[in-house]
């Protein structure tokens, strides 16, 4: 087990909505941290491996086999990711995102009874982090022919959010800057590398070493695993397949069966007055750039989600999901233990 280490080097596009126009209504939302699609995509950069699927889903089992190959890795690749944070030169963290608005130390939810809330008085939840995004316009360039000179296409600008993390502290806040780890269950090491990260030009340093694994990350979960029955929380968004269009509850989805099913999902926590909500939203799996489209949508359960498992081995019915067991592979549905 290695420890890979993602570090951007600028403030990331990591956009959650289509992009649109600036004379259009509409509502932008960006992702607190980069999608496990994006990871596995920016390590496959950095090994130099190349694409021929043009199938969008069939390029990410295409890209999970190489590297696979390439690192000699076992069935789980990545698991992740724990944030850290660097402020004013001293390191915060592990933290734990809540949704798309903060990250919060693993030590700030608390239990009361059956009941699990956020404890804001807490002396963890001073070192927070809190996530916001500045909307910036940008200008759409084409080439007249593959070799040409860039040219602004007229008329046509768009929007794109540019995330921020914030130290907030009693008295002041400060600009933090993220350190993304994750476990990588590989034999073969990863040379530091500056790769694309997201979209509007984001760029990363990533690499992999044997030094020992941050605070935190050997104790993370996914399905592929055997998971000891407790109480977990997600670090990273938990997909869910419709079993058809018609979908509008959690007991009509695949991906909650390793899990102990929908009745296992508590909820992203709040303070201490309001129960737990249980949220589920569209996901994309990103921008294929082999074929140049967009992956497809897929439902799913947000980072921050508290759930209590109860399965202790996979259910045979999920086994035979190949996309899921490939989106878990790259470290969707990782989880944090909670309790001991």
């Amino acid at each position: 087990m290695k420890t890979l280490i993602v570090e951007p080097l600028k403030p990331l596009s990591l956009s959650a909505t289509p992009i649109t126009g600036i004379t259009v209504i509409s509502r932008i939302r960006a992702f607190s941290l980069p999608q496990p699609t994006t990871i596995i995509g920016a390590l496959g950069a950095a090994l130099g491996i190349e694409l021929e699927s043009i199938d969008p889903l069939g390029g990410i089992s295409e890209l999970v086999s190489k590297i696979r190959k390439y690192l000699r890795c076992g069935e789980s690749i990545i698991k992740g990711p724990l944030a850290y944070f660097e402020v004013e030169g001293r390191i915060i963290g592990p933290t734990i995102p809540l949704y798309n608005y903060e990250f919060v130390k693993p030590e700030c939810i608390k239990r009361d009874g059956e009941e699990y809330y956020l404890e804001s008085e807490s002396e963890e939840y001073r070192e927070r982090i809190g996530y916001s995004t500045f909307i910036n316009t940008g200008v759409s360039l084409g080439r007249r022919d593959s070799t040409g000179e860039k040219t602004v296409k007229p008329g046509f600008m768009y929007r794109y959010p540019l995330g921020i993390y914030t130290y907030i502290s009693e008295k002041e806040e400060y600009t933090a800057r993220p350190i993304f780890v994750y476990s990588l269950n590989c034999v073969e090491n990863v040379e530091k590398t500056v790769v694309r990260l997201g979209g509007e030009g984001g760029l990363a340093e990533i690499y992999a070493s044997d030094r020992e694994l941050a605070k935190g990350v050997d104790l993370l979960k996914t399905p592929l695993d055997t998971i000891t029955p407790g109480v977990y929380i997600s670090v990273n968004h938990i997909p869910l397949l419709p079993i058809d269009d018609k979908t509008l509850s959690l007991d009509k989805v695949l991906g909650l069966e390793l899990l102990g099913g929908f009745k296992s999902v508590i909820g992203i926590p709040h303070g201490k007055s309001g129960l737990p909500k249980i949220v589920v939203e569209r996901l994309g799996l990103g921008y294929y750039e082999v074929a140049r489209i967009r992956r497809p949508q897929i439902l799913a359960l947000p980072p921050g989600t508290i759930l209590s498992v109860e399965n202790k081995e996979i259910m045979q019915k999920a086994d035979t999901v190949e996309l899921l067991k490939t989106l878990y592979s790259i470290g969707y549905a990782t989880l944090y233990p909670l309790t001991s």
